[in-house]
């Protein structure tokens, strides 16, 4: 992340740019789920199971279609959203096991608040962090795409690139 944020720095401080910025935040609030395998095994449940189970409840599962009326509806399963406004009603959830009891899916599963990005984005099937940038008044788009691949060029560690998308691509 220092990398993108030196770079908007130097940017920014070019004449030709009115306005460079990125929406990327490495900080979004997220829950890394942990399976224990060991225990999904012992009690005759793939962690596919427990993965399934959470998308019914949390994201939602196509079930069926129905006609009614001459028309066609689609069918979803999907817990109440009080059902899974918080972590706490991740003890409301149970999963068959291969006996044909229900058990509870926190045995099998622990949470932990991680940080990360919201979105990871892709350019040329590489990871990469969206810059969009505005030339200042009084200098052309072509002089603000000049300057982008200078401030590239001079502040881009090793391993680093930037290639341009959209418009400026197509003017470029």
């Amino acid at each position: 992340f220092n990398v993108v944020t030196d770079y908007i720095a130097a940017l920014n401080a070019r004449p030709e740019i009115s306005r460079a910025q990125t929406t990327f935040n490495p900080s979004f609030p997220q829950y890394m789920l942990d399976i224990d395998a060991a225990a999904c095994k012992k009690a005759g449940i793939s962690p596919s199971d427990i993965l399934s189970t959470m998308q019914g409840y949390y994201g939602g599962l196509y079930a069926s279609n129905f006609n009614s009326y001459g028309k066609m509806y689609r069918v979803m399963i999907q817990a109440e959203p009080d059902a899974t406004k918080n972590l706490e009603t991740l003890n409301s959830i149970k999963v068959r096991s291969s006996n044909g009891e229900m058990a509870p899916i926190t045995q099998f599963v622990t949470m932990k608040k991680v940080y990360g990005p919201d979105v990871i984005s892709r350019f040329n099937l590489y990871t990469s962090i969206k810059v969009m940038v505005a030339p200042a008044s009084g200098y052309t788009s072509g002089q603000a795409l000049q300057a982008i691949a200078e401030v590239a060029q001079q502040n881009l560690p090793t391993g680093f690139g930037y290639e341009l998308g959209g418009m400026a691509r197509e003017e470029a």
